[in-house]
């Protein structure tokens, strides 16, 4: 966040117990207030709720948006999409922003599926009209042409984690600005 990261997802597919989940959301709700940075948390409205988190991410298998919004009260929910169909249907549901991707093969998310590519992003793009943050193996290379086919913002995991993450975040902004 001392790089300059405006928001964290906290994403854990529910491999510990949830009370482990919910003593790391604490810290990182902690950690995220101190730097003025926005937490979401992935796959939990409940400790969401708990912590009160800024929002909630939720993919297409999670709890539905309007389960989870009877449990959280925030206002961000991201749901993520792959196809123009399931965009159009998250945000009649009520999301207030789309996590589109993976644009490009990931090595991070062994079961994330092929990269949609550009062309997908600007079909959803040209198809709904809340925010897109756009995920999958986006790197400095790429990230301008990611941004410049319809996303508002990028998200990435492997182009910083692994590394001097503060430099490598510094190189991404200075690509994306």
């Amino acid at each position: 966040m001392e790089a300059g990261i405006k928001i964290i997802q906290y994403r854990e597919k529910k491999l510990l117990p949830e009370h482990e989940i919910l003593k790391t959301a604490k810290k990182l709700k902690t950690l995220t207030k101190k730097h003025n940075a926005l937490l979401i948390i992935n796959d939990h409205p409940t400790i969401a709720q708990k912590i009160h988190a800024d929002g909630i991410h939720l993919g297409q298998t999670d709890t539905n948006i309007k389960e989870a919004k009877k449990i959280f009260s925030g206002k961000i929910i991201g749901i993520s999409a792959k196809t123009i169909n399931e965009a159009k249907q998250a945000e009649a549901d009520g999301a207030t922003y789309l996590g589109i991707g993976p644009i490009f093969n990931t090595p991070t998310k062994k079961d994330a599926g092929k990269g949609i590519g550009l062309e997908t992003l600007k079909q959803i793009k040209q198809n709904t009209t809340i925010p897109i943050v756009a995920i999958g193996g986006i790197t400095k290379t790429n990230a301008r042409m990611v941004l410049n086919a319809g996303a508002n913002s990028i998200a990435v995991i492997s182009a910083i984690i692994g590394k001097d993450i503060k430099k490598e975040t510094q190189k991404l902004q200075a690509v994306i600005q």
